[in-house]
C-alpha cells in the first residue's frame, strides 16, 4: 500500500513538472502565413527560409553567312565555286555558368507568436535573423556568416570580327553610251547616209559592276606582282611590305562583292530560374530558331514532406533541409553544361523544439547547423 502511495506521488509530481514547464515554455507559436498579410502581425515577427535562385550567364557565338552582292557572277568573273551563295545565320553556345543564390521563398514565411502575458519565471528568449529576414539563431549569438548572394554588375561583353558593309560597292554607278542614228537621203538615183551619234548616260548593271570589280582585282593582282618583282625598279625600303599589305586587303574587299563574308561575334545574357517540385524544367530563352533550357534532376526524393505545415505548432520552430540535384543546361537539345547545386526548396520543411536549445541556422540553405541542448 505503501509503494502505491509513493507511485502516485512520484506520478504527481512528473505531471506538476510537466504543467510547469508548459506553463512557462509552452508559450512560442509558430504559424505559416502569406507575407502579404504578414505586415499586420502584432506580439511576434516574421521570418522566411531561403530558396535557391539558379542565376545562368551564357556567352554565345553568332556567326552570319552574308552573299556578296555579286555572288552570281562568282563563277563567271572569278572562276570559283565555293562561295556564299545564300545569306544565313548560326549561333554557338561557346560558355555557360550556373551561380546559385538564396533570396526568400515567397511561399515559406511564419510568424512567431509570443505569448500575450509572460510570467515572471519565464525564460528569456532570443531570435537573429538575417538582413534578408532568415532565421539565422535562437538563444545564442549568431555566427557572422557570408549568404551566398549575387551582386549583378552591368556589363557590356561583345565581340565581333569583320562588318556586314561592302566598301567597294558603293562607287560610280554611271557609264557612257553611243546611240548611232542613220540618216538616209535619196536624191535622183544618189544615195547619201547621213550619220549622227548621239551620247548619254546610263545606269550600270550589276553584270557591268561584276565586271569592273573583276577588272580591278586583275589591276591589284598584277600591280602586286610588279611591285614584289622589282618591276618599278625603285627602292621602297621597309614600305613595300605596307604597301602589299593594302593591296591584299583592297584585293580581299574587291574579292568578297563576289564570294560573300562570315561575320563572327561574341554577346552575352543573364537568364534567372527558380525551380520548385511541380516545375524542375523549362525555357529560359531563344537564340535565333534555337531554345536554351534548363532540367534539374533530383537525386534525392523525401517520403516525409512538411511543405504545408500544420497551424500554431507550440515551441518548435520550421527550418529546411534542402536536397541536392544534377543542373542542366541544354541549348538545340543538347547539354552545355552539367553541375550539382543544391536547392533548397527541393528539400523538405520539419521542426525542432525550441525550449532551452541553442540553434543556429545556415543563412544559405535554412538548415541546422548547430544544436546545443541544455
Amino acid at each position: 500500500m505503501m509503494e502505491m502511495n509513493n507511485y502516485k506521488k512520484s506520478l504527481l509530481v512528473i505531471l506538476l513538472v510537466f504543467i510547469t514547464w508548459t506553463t512557462t515554455m509552452a508559450q512560442i507559436r509558430v504559424t505559416q502565413v502569406d507575407p502579404s498579410t504578414a505586415a499586420g502581425a502584432v506580439n511576434g515577427f516574421v521570418y522566411s527560409l531561403p530558396q535557391t535562385v539558379l542565376k545562368v550567364d551564357i556567352v554565345y557565338q553568332k556567326t552570319e553567312n552574308i552573299a556578296g552582292p555579286f555572288a552570281d557572277y562568282a563563277e563567271e568573273y572569278l572562276g570559283v565555286d565555293n562561295y556564299i551563295k545564300s545569306s544565313s545565320v548560326d549561333y554557338q553556345v561557346v560558355k555557360v555558368d550556373v551561380v546559385p543564390f538564396t533570396e526568400p521563398d515567397p511561399s515559406q514565411f511564419y510568424f512567431v507568436q509570443y505569448p500575450a502575458d509572460r510570467s515572471k519565471d519565464e525564460m528569456t528568449t532570443s531570435f537573429s535573423l538575417s538582413k534578408e529576414g532568415c532565421l539565422l539563431a535562437y538563444n545564442t549569438d549568431a555566427p557572422v556568416m557570408a549568404a551566398h548572394t549575387v551582386v549583378d554588375h552591368e556589363q557590356t561583353f561583345i565581340f565581333q570580327k569583320g562588318s556586314d558593309e561592302f566598301p567597294f560597292l558603293a562607287q560610280y554607278n554611271k557609264r557612257k553610251q553611243t546611240d548611232t542614228i542613220t540618216r538616209t537621203i535619196s536624191i535622183d538615183t544618189v544615195t547619201i547616209n547621213r550619220f549622227m551619234f548621239n551620247t548619254s548616260w546610263v545606269d550600270k548593271s550589276d553584270r557591268d559592276k561584276a565586271m569592273d570589280a573583276a577588272m580591278q582585282i586583275e589591276k591589284l593582282r598584277e600591280a602586286r606582282y610588279n611591285l614584289m618583282s622589282g618591276y618599278q625598279e625603285v627602292n621602297y625600303g621597309n614600305s613595300i611590305a605596307y604597301m602589299d599589305e593594302q593591296m591584299k586587303k583592297m584585293e580581299r574587299q574587291y574579292s568578297e562583292l563576289f564570294i560573300g563574308k562570315e561575320l563572327v561575334s561574341l554577346d552575352r545574357m543573364t537568364l534567372y530560374f527558380v525551380p520548385s517540385k511541380h516545375s524542375k524544367s523549362g525555357s529560359l530563352a531563344v537564340i535565333g530558331n534555337k531554345d536554351i533550357s534548363i532540367q534539374i534532376n533530383q537525386e534525392s526524393q523525401f517520403v516525409k514532406d512538411n511543405s504545408e505545415p500544420p497551424a500554431g505548432v507550440p515551441n518548435m520552430i520550421y527550418y529546411r533541409i534542402p536536397a541536392s540535384s544534377e543542373v542542366q543546361v541544354k541549348f538545340d537539345g543538347s547539354t552545355v553544361y552539367s553541375g550539382r547545386n543544391t536547392i533548397n526548396q527541393l528539400g523538405i520543411v520539419t521542426t525542432v523544439p525550441l525550449g532551452s536549445n541553442k540553434l543556429i541556422f545556415d543563412p544559405v540553405t535554412g538548415n541546422i547547423v548547430s544544436i546545443v541542448r541544455q
